[in-house]
């Protein structure tokens, strides 16, 4: 009896789609909320703390900066007319000077790979290490094949069997150690 092509390609077909089937079921796929599980950490409050305290000082750095070249331009603008041309040259020369320094202070600070990204890698990139550390470990031990973090990703339902933030937060707080 001859084989008919069109059983065999069905049959072809219920197998892989089977197979596929039963690959994804031995996928085990949990979300987690990254974001959650940093705040639960009194350590990540401080290093945000410890930034934010950074970043003001930079700002007053900033302002009393603007408002010392504000006043050489103030005092240039009075006396102006007093003053001879090579002096008035002078004088904007050194507000330009003051300005570009004022740029170029900025640009250390919050540009990419500036003095902002570095404090932040060294005060919060060990926490994050360890937070990730843990995901880590708790995949592998729990035979977790895809971690998604629902901070980071447009996640629209997760029930609450899948989301294991607070296994890990239990995790991270218990083996926390600062770097």
């Amino acid at each position: 009896m001859p084989v008919n092509p069109k059983i065999c390609a069905t049959l072809a077909l219920c197998f892989w789609c089977s197979a596929i089937s039963a690959q994804s079921y031995l996928q085990r796929i949990v979300v987690v909320d990254k974001n959650e599980i940093l705040k639960a950490l009194p350590a990540y409050g401080d290093a945000l703390e410890y930034l934010e305290e950074r970043e003001k000082e930079w700002k007053r750095d900033e302002e009393e900066r603007c408002r010392v070249r504000d006043s050489v331009k103030e005092r240039l603008m009075i006396r102006r007319v007093v003053m001879a041309d090579e002096d008035v040259a002078r004088e904007e020369r050194r507000c330009e000077m003051m300005s570009r320094e004022i740029d170029s202070v900025k640009m250390a600070r919050y540009a990419s790979g500036g003095e902002y990204e570095r404090e932040y890698e060294r005060v919060v990139g060990p926490i994050e290490r360890q937070v990730r550390r843990e995901i880590e470990e708790y995949a592998t031990r729990n035979k977790v094949s895809v971690v998604i973090d629902k901070s980071d990703v447009g996640v629209l339902y997760v029930d609450k069997y899948s989301d294991v933030s607070a296994a890990i937060i239990e995790r991270v707080k218990r083996n926390y150690k600062k770097e």
